[in-house]
């Protein structure tokens, strides 16, 4: 009896120990996997990850682009098209100031030239009209 008591309690300890043997390999190969995964990860982590890296690239380059301090930012260059573009717009309204101020020279010359002209047209008028008047005259006699 003392054996079939021994029998029954290896039976026992043999049932527990079954599906106490099958979780040890069920968390030995999830502990495996998770590990795997942490060493070599999936895909799409792989992926993530790069793309992660790459947004962060281009937000530094942007913001290198933004930064005025930098001389090859877009911020820097337009300060400088810009300040260019003043001195163009200033060197062009001096410009037309001059050529405002040689225009109304010109138009007062024109002016008197056209009045010296009438004044002499006048004159000629006058002249013509004592030569016609002497014609007449000697003709008249």
């Amino acid at each position: 009896m003392a054996f079939s008591n021994c029998y029954r309690t290896l039976a026992l300890l043999l049932t527990g120990l079954r599906p106490a043997i099958s979780a040890y390999e069920y968390l030995y190969t999830r502990l495996t996997t998770i590990g795997r995964e942490l060493k070599y990860p999936r895909e799409d982590i792989v992926e993530l990850r790069h793309r992660f890296s790459s947004i962060v690239e281009s937000f530094w380059r942007i913001e290198q682009q933004l930064n005025s301090e930098n001389p090859d930012s877009l911020a820097a260059k337009q300060k400088a098209y810009s300040q260019e573009t003043r001195r163009e717009l200033a060197t062009i309204a001096a410009t037309i100031e001059e050529l405002r101020a040689t225009n109304k020279i010109e138009h007062q010359r024109l002016s008197q030239e056209s009045k010296q002209a009438i004044a002499q047209l006048s004159t000629d008028g006058q002249f013509l009209e004592h030569v016609r008047e002497i014609i007449r005259f000697f003709k008249a006699a």
